[in-house]
């Protein structure tokens, strides 16, 4: 592999050369996080379970909320709210997953 000079676009986006595709069977839905350097940055590929890290965070709150002697209906009756608050205020699915991102690197 060798090294290769790619130019950004207009929408800041950038090609990654077909040969570094391949060698690391980069595929289009593919996400990477970019941590930003002295002079430039650095793009690594990263994995997401959404449905995992979903699955995850709604076991903590339930215990938390079973802590706290709050009922299954509260429960649900909060996770509507959650995404009736999170529709009103335009947080994506991209947003939801740049959160873990940023909450994973903050752990490292």
């Amino acid at each position: 592999m060798k090294d290769t000079v790619v130019k950004m676009s207009k929408k800041g986006q950038l090609v990654v050369p077909k040969d570094i595709r391949e060698d690391e069977n980069f595929q289009p839905s593919d996400k990477f996080i970019a941590i930003p350097i002295k002079d430039g940055v650095i793009f690594k590929k990263i994995e997401i379970d959404l449905e995992k890290e979903y699955n995850d965070l709604k076991k903590r709150v339930k215990e938390r909320f079973e802590e706290e002697e709050i009922s299954e209906d509260e429960l649900e009756k909060s996770v509507e709210w959650g995404r009736e608050f999170a529709e009103k205020k335009g947080i994506t699915k991209k947003d939801v997953e740049k959160a873990i991102a940023e909450y994973r690197k903050e752990g490292e």
